[in-house]
């Protein structure tokens, strides 16, 4: 019975997680009730105090179990397809866009994640310092530490700045998807993908040539 108490008790948990991630990225954290989120899980209204503490806890938990892990997804490709390329900068560029263009989120995991992203950008709670640290500083230090042999002698501000503005460019064109296709009339299949992570890759290199003394 134990056993059964436990493993219910996750499923629950787990289900809070799922339905919750679902509204918040639809509605804010302001926009939905608990009452809504514990109908959609199919469980009582104690089971939020309970698993979580309060709707803030179960919002939090919605970015440490579910975004970060996307966000450690995104890094993992980046560095598995850097280990493919030689490491120059137009590979590491091109790394980077891979990772996040073509790969590896879903389509239902990527708009959800946009959503929740934008969300915390707009209207920042305690889960943006949580995204701060854990999710974005990491991957772009990564790439920082993988250009730093290449522009020694430029000093690390100045390179943390073109790596924001390559992050930059590789956000835009993986969520601002209606933009582009509207913009461009083209539709994001596996051919325009491609064609963007060069765009990137070339556009992003013109940019740090302009970075050495």
């Amino acid at each position: 019975m134990r056993d059964g108490s436990i493993a219910e008790n996750a499923d629950a948990r787990e289900r809070l997680i799922k339905a919750a991630e679902k509204l918040f990225a639809e509605k804010g954290f302001n926009g939905v009730s608990v009452r809504e989120i514990t109908n959609a899980a199919h469980t009582h209204l104690s089971a939020v105090n309970y698993h979580f503490g309060s709707k803030e806890g179960l919002y939090l938990a919605v970015y440490q179990t579910r975004f970060l892990e996307r966000a450690r997804r995104l890094q993992d490709a980046f560095t598995q397809r850097l280990k493919a390329y030689d490491p120059s900068p137009e590979n590491i560029i091109r790394a980077l866009a891979e990772a996040v263009i073509l790969g590896p989120l879903s389509e239902e995991e990527r708009l959800i994640h946009y959503h929740l992203l934008v969300r915390e950008i707009t209207s920042p709670t305690k889960a943006f310092d949580l995204i701060v640290k854990e999710g974005i500083r990491p991957f772009v230090a990564l790439v920082e530490e993988a250009l730093r042999p290449h522009f020694k002698d430029v000093p690390p501000q100045r390179l943390r700045l073109a790596v924001l503005s390559i992050f930059a460019q590789v956000l835009y064109f993986n969520f601002a998807r209606p933009k582009i296709e509207a913009s461009t009339e083209r539709t994001y299949d596996h051919s325009f993908k491609k064609e963007l992570v060069e765009h990137i890759v070339l556009f992003s290199l013109k940019g740090l040539k302009g970075l050495w003394p």
